[in-house]
């Protein structure tokens, strides 16, 4: 009987006993409730002047997951300050650092603490620390991968393309 004991212990280790996963969350929240987050979530994120956010989130799908609705306002919120600080003109360290300031909030957001795995909060980290030593490559690689498509496409004046450099 005592082979049985470690065999036991590891699935319990591994989570294997009769509690609930703690991820991957479930598909359980409908478009309403997803949308409804989104709505309050994004009257509390400040766009840079002229973004505004679009009015609802696509309804791609049935079910979604819990939360979703606000991550997807905070990673537009982050792609729309990346993007005003990639359309930045050289000169204006005025919006430049506005533009910096702004982007460490993200780190507290959900969407970054909750929502992404280690490997993509250390691309946010990245990004973000680029922006802060004024170096673009990171900030435009980061915003090519991750800030397109139909919906975050919409983030920002789409100034991913290159801009003098500024040092």
């Amino acid at each position: 009987m005592r082979p049985l004991v470690p065999v036991v212990a590891v699935l319990a280790l591994a989570g294997c006993g009769s509690a609930a996963p703690d991820t991957p969350p479930q598909l359980s929240a409908p478009y309403s409730s997803v949308d409804g987050e989104y709505q309050q979530a994004k009257k509390q994120l400040d766009l840079p002047a002229g973004d505004a956010f679009p009015d609802h989130l696509p309804n791609s799908a049935q079910w979604y997951v819990p939360g979703s609705g606000s991550n997807q306002a905070q990673n537009f919120w982050l792609c729309a300050w990346l993007r005003d600080w990639l359309a930045a003109a050289p000169g204006d360290t005025g919006r430049v650092q506005r533009d910096v300031a702004q982007l460490p909030r993200y780190t507290a957001m959900s969407a970054y603490t909750a929502g992404l795995r280690p490997e993509g909060r250390a691309l946010v980290d990245a990004a973000v620390q680029g922006a802060q030593r004024g170096d673009r490559k990171p900030v435009a690689g980061f915003v090519q991968a991750t800030c397109g498509g139909p919906f975050y496409s919409q983030a920002g004046s789409g100034a991913a393309s290159p801009q003098p450099s500024r040092s």
